[in-house]
């Protein structure tokens, strides 16, 4: 981990919400990963209701499905709660 300035001023940084981490790997190890990944991918599957982190999705597939458990709920005049997490480092 390689810890970089969120801001260009680096005089600021003064504490550790100053920064973000980010990860450098080698060449060989991102080949071998990319190796097992080939060898092993149909072992690796996620479920339909995860949308992080998987290829061609992304939040408008959230919003949609969200959208339309909504509405389903609402047409059929059942009670509905909905829970949002909000994380501290996410901005």
């Amino acid at each position: 981990m390689v810890p970089l300035p969120k801001n260009s001023t680096f005089s600021r940084c003064l504490t550790v919400d100053d920064f973000r981490g980010i990860s450098i790997s080698h060449v060989i190890s991102k080949v071998f990963e990319h190796a097992i990944l080939k060898h092993f991918a149909r072992y690796f599957v996620a479920s339909d209701n995860q949308f992080g982190f998987k290829k061609h999705i992304g939040c408008q597939h959230v919003i949609y499905n969200v959208r339309n458990i909504i509405e389903h709920y609402t047409d059929n005049s059942y009670g509905q709660h909905i829970c949002f997490r909000h994380e501290q480092g996410f901005r």
